[in-house]
């Protein structure tokens, strides 16, 4: 995902109950019991400057859950998703590159809902609708942990 990369540095997120539920009521599923109190950061360096940040997650999908990477530039846009694991039968398209490169230059700022602005997968809708709430909510988070290391 960042293959310029010279080090990596890792950081925990913490959420508090105030942080998920401030943060689950901006997600297109706001009822999602997803979320975690602890997230760990992947800060991506290259010589001694940092150009992106790597989060990863589970999504619950119809059959199982869905594993994912995204990697997320310094201005909080996506650079990537990566699927790492699944154990979905008809949702096998979202780890394709040809559904998750929806995902590319969106950030928290942007909707990430089905059929508003990504295209699910036919026969997919609940590992697609998965996805497209894993990458907001990490977005989210992202956005929410990069405004307090601002002030």
């Amino acid at each position: 995902m960042f293959p310029t990369a010279t080090s990596f540095e890792k950081e925990d997120i913490n959420l508090t109950p105030e942080d998920i539920l401030r943060l689950r009521s901006q997600v297109e599923n706001g009822d999602s019991e997803n979320f975690k109190e602890q997230y760990t950061c992947h800060i991506v360096i290259r010589q001694q400057a940092i150009i992106g940040y790597a989060l990863e997650d589970v999504e619950q999908g119809k059959w199982g859950p869905i594993h994912f990477i995204c990697a997320i530039r310094p201005d909080g846009q996506v650079q990537e998703v990566s699927v790492l694991s699944y154990s979905e039968n008809r949702g096998r398209p979202v780890a394709q590159k040809r559904f998750l490169k929806q995902f590319t230059g969106k950030s928290a700022k942007d909707p990430l809902r089905l059929r508003k602005d990504i295209d699910g997968v036919t026969g997919a809708t609940i590992s697609s609708r998965a996805m497209s709430t894993g990458v907001k909510k990490l977005l989210l988070i992202f956005e929410d942990w990069q405004l307090s290391h601002k002030k």
